[in-house]
């Protein structure tokens, strides 16, 4: 299935060249709209952004489930042999951005930074956390609106009493099933790092201390909507 016309026309004409006519039917449209022939015994699908829940996964994958499966998604535990991927996870974590003090933008015009998933243009100053984990087996199962908390802890450091403070870089991480796992923080890949900067320019913290971060995921909300609120201890 696929929304984009000329997208689909490609690959109509890929299935063509490759004599699979008979085999592989392309359904142009929106999912959640079209019908099947009939119902599937697996679903596979590509519908992860750089931030796992952002093109609308869970919505779309919850309807996949009831409409297109034989015997719906799967809700116990380990793989889910009826969706591939089985899962994808959101990653975050507090990071100083290289370019960020040259940016020259107004804070109504502020938007999240892309980067490549190899980029040494950001250093991380705390371990990571996980901000979402979306089951493919059971998309119900994961929920509408989401709120959390964080408190990421800035180690010290041996030349300096401060840090620099951008905001939060995000990165998937894709389940495929029990044996395979994309990793793509430092790796080479099609994903990058969405860095959510918190001011049109960054602040000086004080190293040791916390940044607490409080996040708010609306998944069925379109566009997915992400809000971050940070609180931080000035140098």
């Amino acid at each position: 299935i696929e929304k984009n016309p000329a997208v689909a026309a490609l690959a109509r004409k890929a299935v063509a060249s490759a004599q699979l006519e008979q085999k592989i039917e392309v359904i142009e449209g929106d999912s959640m709209r079209v019908q099947l022939p009939e119902r599937v015994d697996f679903v596979v699908s590509e519908l992860i952004g750089s931030i796992a829940k952002q093109e609308g996964v869970q919505r779309i994958i919850d309807d996949a489930s009831k409409r297109f499966l034989k015997n719906g998604s799967s809700t116990g535990a380990g793989s889910c042999p009826q969706m591939i991927p089985a899962r994808v996870q959101t990653y975050i974590a507090p990071v100083s951005y290289a370019y960020h003090p040259l940016l020259k933008v107004k804070p109504e015009n502020l938007r999240p930074v892309r980067l490549d998933s190899e980029s040494k243009e950001i250093s991380f100053l705390s371990e990571p956390a996980l901000l979402e984990d979306f089951d493919y087996c059971s998309p119900s199962g994961s929920g509408g609106e989401e709120n959390k908390q964080f408190v990421f802890k800035l180690p010290a450091q041996a030349t300096s009493s401060a840090t620099m403070f951008s905001g939060f870089a995000m990165w998937c991480r894709v389940i495929m099933d029990d044996v395979d796992i994309i990793e793509v923080r430092g790796t080479r890949s099609h994903w990058t790092y969405v860095v959510a900067l918190m001011d049109t320019k960054p602040t000086s913290v004080k190293v040791p201390s916390e940044i607490r971060l409080t996040s708010r995921i609306q998944p069925f909300a379109d566009p997915v909507q992400y809000t971050f609120e940070a609180d931080v201890t000035p140098a």
